[in-house]
């Protein structure tokens, strides 16, 4: 009997537009059939299973979630009428190339403030994780850090993004006084969304950031820092009867 070679799979992470990204080649498609994927969240001693994925052999898989997460994720396969361990992975900021995306304009100018105001939210997520980031942003040229490990581009192809880092991050879409904000989420603005066990706010972001009127700091840590689960605020704020179509204050969509 030949000896099955064991799949190549390849883990990635907030690939660009996506959260978690596993693809699975393998020559022999036909002995292995059906692959497993479980996502999990490490929190504390404990694995939380977040979402899971069926594939076949030299298929990819992409979460959704796009705000900092814990991640172990396992792929699972069969084998002489056993279950076995295909490849694991354990998502590990240290040491790792990084981009975070500064947005904030939508059909209108984009304000430095907003860029500015996040820096110290950044510095904290580079000390946290010693990583090396790369901040994009309209302002590139005019923002700065002490902290080496932080530089500053004003772009970022897709490719790049691929090719270059290990985890990307996407903070804003800054709605100024007369903007019009069409999202395609516009319908979860006021419903929670339901993952396995977990209840979040939305894909984007873990809390309703227009019910807690969140500041721009504040959302930018929630992304950068992910799902708290010692703050209650998580659990007991989704629904909100404000409509975004025009504002007269300045509010911020994840």
């Amino acid at each position: 009997m030949s000896q099955i070679k064991w799949p190549e799979v390849i883990f990635r992470y907030h690939d660009y537009f996506f959260g978690p990204f596993v693809e699975i080649s393998t020559k022999e498609p036909e002995k292995w059939g059906e692959f497993l994927v479980r996502c999990y969240e490490k929190v504390g001693d404990r694995l939380e299973l977040v979402e899971t994925a069926t594939l076949q052999g030299n298929q990819f898989y992409e979460s959704n979630r796009k705000f900092y997460t814990n991640w172990y994720i396992e792929v699972l396969g069969f084998q002489n009428n056993k279950i076995v361990r295909v490849a694991w992975d354990k998502f590990d900021l240290f040491d790792r190339n990084v981009a975070i995306w500064l947005q904030n304009k939508h059909n209108s100018a984009p304000d430095i403030n907003f860029h500015q105001e996040i820096i110290p939210v950044i510095e904290e997520f580079v000390n946290k994780h010693k990583c090396h980031l790369t901040v994009v942003s309209d302002f590139a040229h005019s923002l700065s850090s002490s902290n080496k490990d932080i530089k500053f581009i004003s772009m970022l192809t897709a490719d790049d993004a691929r090719t270059n880092y290990y985890a990307t991050y996407r903070i804003g879409v800054y709605c100024g006084e007369e903007n019009n904000i069409i999202v395609p989420w516009d319908d979860l603005k006021t419903q929670p969304v339901c993952t396995s066990n977990r209840i979040f706010y939305h894909d984007h972001h873990p809390r309703n950031v227009i019910a807690l009127n969140l500041s721009s700091k504040e959302i930018a840590h929630d992304i950068l820092f992910g799902f708290n689960h010692n703050d209650l605020s998580y659990n007991s704020y989704y629904h909100s009867g404000e409509k975004i179509l025009s504002s007269k204050k300045q509010v911020w969509i994840p």
